[in-house]
């Protein structure tokens, strides 16, 4: 069941975070780019920081078209709380 976060500043919202040991574009129902579904990528904190270091890199193609996080400390914060969201309740509604 995904979950639910809030939004981060600008709006942006990060609905399902990868939860680690899951393969790259596999959630069911989701509308992932082509070139997400097709990556070989399994979720874990190596994979997840190079990923949000440069996305376009990592994953040619995907439709996460930003520059990406190039400070790693950042990373590792966002990565620890990604991981906290991924042990929280699911969502209700």
């Amino acid at each position: 069941m995904p979950r639910a976060l809030p939004a981060a500043p600008g709006g942006m919202a990060i609905s399902r975070p990868a939860e680690a040991g899951r393969r790259a574009g596999s959630v069911p129902g989701f509308a992932y780019s082509a070139a997400m579904k097709k990556s070989s990528i399994v979720w874990n904190k190596r994979t997840l920081d190079r990923f949000l270091a440069s996305p376009l890199a990592v994953i040619p193609g995907t439709a996460m078209g930003y520059a990406g996080i190039a400070d790693p400390r950042e990373r590792a914060d966002l990565i620890e709380y990604l991981e906290r969201a991924n042990h929280s309740p699911p969502c209700a509604g």
